[in-house]
């Protein structure tokens, strides 16, 4: 992101072209927004477990520390639009962390 910053950054000593060319510029910033975006999906779907992992794992922690698994349920789950708890999340953390 620092290397597209530096690439449109105004210089008064030397004149970059891609700010001379209107369209081109507008061009040039989209498509490397989209470059930069598909870069940090391709790297969450890529370490996806391990940020799951480190998630759950504070998760993990606090269950065992506080054994109140409904306190540390509703403020991880939270609410859906209907007002309801969101059971599948529940049904989850306690399959997966509580024994």
């Amino acid at each position: 992101m620092e290397f597209y910053a530096f690439r449109i950054m105004i210089r008064t000593e030397s004149s970059n072209h891609i700010l001379l060319y209107r369209q081109l510029f507008h061009q040039y910033k989209i498509d490397m927004c989209a470059k930069i975006e598909s870069g940090r999906l391709l790297y969450i779907k890529l370490n996806q477990q391990k940020l799951r992992l480190e998630e759950y794992i504070h998760l993990r922690d606090a269950i065992t520390n506080d054994g109140n698994v409904t306190d540390i349920a509703r403020i991880r789950a939270g609410r859906n639009k209907s007002g309801a708890w969101c059971k599948v999340h529940l049904r989850d953390l306690e399959n997966n962390f509580v024994k």
